[in-house]
Formats: structure tokens, C-alpha cells, sequence
């Protein structure tokens, strides 16, 4: 793989990586207009939880499909499971809806974060690796303190429902960059363990 389609790659990792991590933060300022909005106050807190509970419990699931079937085709359905939860976010009309689709995207999430790193490790050799898992890091530390302030941007300039939509055009962009610049990966014969999984 020549080094400019290694860099794409990079750069449509970082960005979903960033859009996975700041959703952890983002919302936590926007959170006094969508109790107001749709009310909900005594089971707000699943917001964050189902979240997180999603994006985590799946992590090692994800791993293990991208092992039998591709890193690109896994990472690109995690990106879009994620894509689609944060749209349906956006357009949520009660507190459950909110919970249920926050829970979604959570489960994209675990996708890019847990892919991110080994996609990145698999593009660049020892030389350049560190380096390199080091940039999707500190994407990851920087998402982490600009969620607040722009979620509470977005919140007082627009409306708390672009918390959510604003992943849509990154994340067509990152869509964009990696499907052309991730080899597809083999393929592996399987055997899913429904038992563990569960």
C-alpha cells in the first residue's frame, strides 16, 4: 500500500475516532435542554449510560468480526451503525427514543474505537507505528475536552438536536476517505461462539 493511501486511511481513522470519542463528552452540556425539550429528568442519566454500556460491551465482538470477516467491511458497518444511531439521536421525541438510539450509536462506537488502533498497527510498520497510534491518541484526548464546548455551542447557537447531527457530514467524510484507501482483508473461515457472545 503506497504511503498516500496509508495516510488517507490515517486521516479517516482519526476522524472517526474523534466523532466516537467526543459523542462521550459532547452531550453532558447539552443535557438542561433536552430534559426541557423532552422531559424524561428521572432516567436522563442513560443517555450516557447506554452509551458507554453499548460502545463497551461490544468491543471485544467487534474485534473478533474483524478478524473473520475484513477490518474495512467491520469498520465501515460500525461507522455506519454509528452514523444512523446519531441521526436518529437528533431526531429522538422522548426520553426513551434518546436512551434507545444513544444506545445504537454506542454500539457503532465500539467499532471505531476498538478498530482504530489495529487498523493503524496493521498500515505502518515498527518504525512508524508508535507514531502513528500516538496521533489517533491525542485525537482522542482532544475530542474528549472540546465535546463539552461544542456541545455547548452547538446547544446555545442552534438547537441540542445538532449535537447529534453534526456527525453526519464528518462522518460521510471519514466514510469517504476509507473506503477507497482500506484493503479489503481477508477473510477468514468462522465460527461465531453465540454462547460467549451472549
Amino acid at each position: 500500500m503506497d504511503d498516500r493511501l496509508k495516510r488517507r486511511a490515517l486521516y479517516g481513522v482519526m476522524l472517526s475516532v474523534f466523532l466516537a470519542a467526543m459523542e462521550s463528552t459532547v452531550v453532558a452540556t447539552a443535557m438542561p435542554r433536552v430534559v426541557e425539550s423532552l422531559g424524561g429528568v428521572q432516567i436522563y442519566s442513560w443517555v450516557f449510560s447506554g452509551f458507554l454500556l453499548t460502545s463497551t460491551v461490544t468491543m471485544p465482538l467487534w474485534g473478533r468480526l474483524s478478524d473473520l470477516l475484513g477490518r474495512r467491511p467491520i469498520f465501515l458497518t460500525g461507522l455506519t451503525i454509528f452514523l444512523v444511531g446519531s441521526a436518529l439521536s437528533g431526531a429522538a421525541q422522548n426520553m426513551g427514543q434518546l436512551i434507545g438510539f444513544r444506545m445504537l450509536q454506542g454500539l457503532g462506537a465500539g467499532s471505531l474505537m476498538t478498530l482504530g488502533m489495529t487498523i493503524v498497527g496493521e498500515l505502518f510498520g515498527l518504525e512508524q507505528r508508535a507514531k502513528m497510534q500516538g496521533y489517533v491518541s491525542g485525537v482522542w484526548g482532544v475530542a474528549s475536552l472540546l465535546g463539552p464546548l461544542l456541545g455547548g455551542l452547538l446547544t446555545d447557537h442552534a438547537s441540542w438536536r445538532w449535537v447529534f447531527y453534526i456527525n453526519l457530514p464528518f462522518g460521510a467524510l471519514a466514510m469517504l476517505l476509507l473506503h477507497g484507501a482500506l484493503p479489503e482483508g481477508q477473510r477468514r473461515p468462522h465460527r461465531l461462539d453465540y454462547a460467549g457472545v451472549a
